[in-house]
Order: C-alpha cells, then structure tokens, then sequence
C-alpha cells in the first residue's frame, strides 16, 4: 500500500487524474492511474474505467481502463478513531438554510412536490495535509463506506465516503438501494414517521424505474444502517435485467433518485436550480467502476468534500417533505459534515 501511495503522491505532483477506492467492507484498494491529462468522457458506459459524473447527470469525467495504469493493493487500517469535531457555522447559514427548509415545506404543503433535497456548503481554511494521510485516514475511519479519492486538472481533488450505492449489475443481475431517513448512532434508534415516509418516497421511485427494466423484483427491508456516526434507514432491491437493456438509458432513469433530488423529479430539479445559491458539482452525482459489458458497480456521491487552494468544500443535504422541522434539517447536515471533517481532523 506504501508503494501504491507514493505512486498517487507522484501522479498527483505532476497534475495527471487518477482515482483510487475501495469498496464497502473490502480491504482491496484499486486504482487508475491515468497516463496523459484528457478528459475523457462516456456516454454509453461501456468501456471499462472509472467515471465521476455531476449531479444532474448532463457530464462526466472517466478514466478508461485503457489509458490507465490500474493497480491494486491490499489496505491496512490505520488506528483512527472517531470523535467529535467541533467547528463553528455562520449564523447566517444557519437562517438561510432554515429559511429555505420553510420555503420548500410550503410548496410541498401546496402540492408542487412531494420531496425535495436540499444542501448547503461549507467553506473553511484547512492546513495543507499529504495526500497519503488523507487517504489513510478516511479509508481506515469508514470501512462499510465506499471510500474514494478523485484527481483531474479540471475537477480538483475530491474525497468521499458513501454509504449509498447507486445500481450494481451483473450477469443481468441489478442490485440497488433505497437509503433515506437520518439520524445520530444510538444502540436502539426508532424512527419516525417523517423519516419512514422519505424512505418509502425513494423505495417506491426505484421500483417505478427499474420495473421496464427488469422482472422478478426482490425487496428486503427496511431496516436501519449505520454509517460512521449516524444511522439511515436501507432498503435492498434486486431484480433480473432484461436481456438487451439500455445502461445509458436505465442510469438516465435511476439518476437522481429521490434521496438526492426529490419527487417528482422535474419539480425538484427545478426547485433546486432556482432556490440553491450553489453548484452542487459532483456532489450527489455518482461515480464508480465500469467493467464492461453492461456490468457497472456506481455509488452515490455522498459524504464528500473538495479540497482547493488550502480550504475544504463540504458538501452536506437533507430530504424535505411535509413533516420537516427546519431547525431539525439544519441540524442533520451538520451531523453529516462531521464525516469529512472526522478525515481532515479539523
């Protein structure tokens, strides 16, 4: 893992992109190491590589297999441990994330929509750290996560541990989640019916998409999820593909899914474009291995930050719907920016 590291560090210096991962409970750490500066792009999501796609799905970055070094390397944990990261917040964000919680519980409560997610980000100085400590480091905090780091010229360095798996196919075998309802670790959680009903929103959504695609839909679930310091709500959804199906088309219906959009999907969108004073960029886009032949294993782009010019873009949402205590959804994000602050030790 040393030398894999030092591989990183070097591609990293030289500015070349790179991506290094490893998956939920794993200790196999894989990387492309891309050899030239393009970017690359997929639109079918055939070639085997690795992409990094935006939020509203319109562009992505990909490494191609074939235009990479690929390595892998067996990942010891190091001894972090989590604990509580204090940092102040602008009060100010805190009103106007608030205000924005009320403004969307209110068209919610006219009908516009049932769901909306909403986010915010947090921008604070961060002393410069070596790459191989950060990686380390978030690696070894969040094994059930999907851990990442991304590198291209023209996106930065992004780093990220996602509890959420986007779709997972192969051999005509999908496999998919439904991952909403949020609230800090506690040895016997209960869940409310604000969280229960977000959960059902995205449950019910996949099932709606998937069932053109697919036949024999298996559901297991819900049940709670723990993911570094909070829980979630996971519900398990498998199902046999079609034979012949459209990868390009199935993602464009998957994405976004209600747990980081809304529902309806074109209401929240456009709720989000006018009302968000934000590029969401990467965040809650979706990013992950493509193997070939139809067969893909993509997360969503959650618990992630960027890093740039010595400051930290965390990204961090929540799901509105008519049950929604504005006070309570502020709360949630700053529990959920604990997890990349948890990395930087901030």
């Amino acid at each position: 893992m040393k030398a894999l590291l030092a591989q990183l560090e070097a591609q990293y210096q030289q500015q070349l992109p790179f991506v290094v991962f490893r998956n939920p409970n794993k200790t196999k750490v894989k990387a492309y190491l891309q050899g030239d500066a393009i970017p690359y792009t997929t639109a079918n999501f055939q070639a085997a590589g690795f992409v990094f796609a935006t939020f509203d799905g319109t562009s992505n970055y990909y490494i191609p297999a074939q235009a990479a070094q690929v390595l892998v390397a067996k990942f010891e944990a190091s001894t972090a441990t989590l604990f509580s990261v204090d940092t102040p917040f602008v009060e100010s964000a805190k009103i106007d994330f608030e205000s924005l919680v009320s403004k969307a519980v209110s068209h919610i409560q006219q009908d516009d929509f049932e769901k909306v997610v909403l986010s915010r980000e947090e921008v604070f100085p961060v002393p410069s750290v070596a790459l191989a400590t950060l990686i380390t480091r978030l690696f070894s905090l969040y094994p059930s996560a999907f851990c990442y780091a991304w590198f291209h010229p023209e996106t930065g360095l992004w780093l990220g541990a996602s509890p959420e798996q986007l779709v997972k196919i192969q051999v005509q075998t999908i496999h998919t989640i439904a991952l909403a309802g949020t609230q800090k670790f506690t040895e016997n959680p209960s869940w409310g019916a604000k969280e229960q009903q977000e959960q059902q929103v995205v449950t019910d959504y996949l099932v709606a998409q998937l069932q053109p695609f697919c036949e024999r839909l298996k559901l297991t679930g819900p049940y709670t999820q723990q993911a570094g310091s909070l829980l979630h709500l996971k519900t398990e959804i498998r199902a046999q593909l079609h034979t012949g199906f459209s990868l390009q088309n199935l993602l464009q219906q998957l994405h976004p899914t209600p747990a980081v959009c809304g529902m309806p999907k074109a209401a929240a969108l456009q709720f989000i474009g006018q009302e968000e004073d934000y590029d969401r960029q990467f965040y809650s886009g979706f990013l992950g291995e493509i193997l070939g032949n139809n067969q893909v294993d993509l997360f969503v782009n959650l618990r992630c930050m960027k890093l740039a010019n010595e400051q930290a873009h965390i990204y961090v949402g929540c799901g509105i719907t008519s049950g929604s205590v504005p006070e309570l959804e502020f709360a949630e994000t700053v529990h959920k920016a604990q997890t990349m602050k948890q990395v930087l030790a901030y």
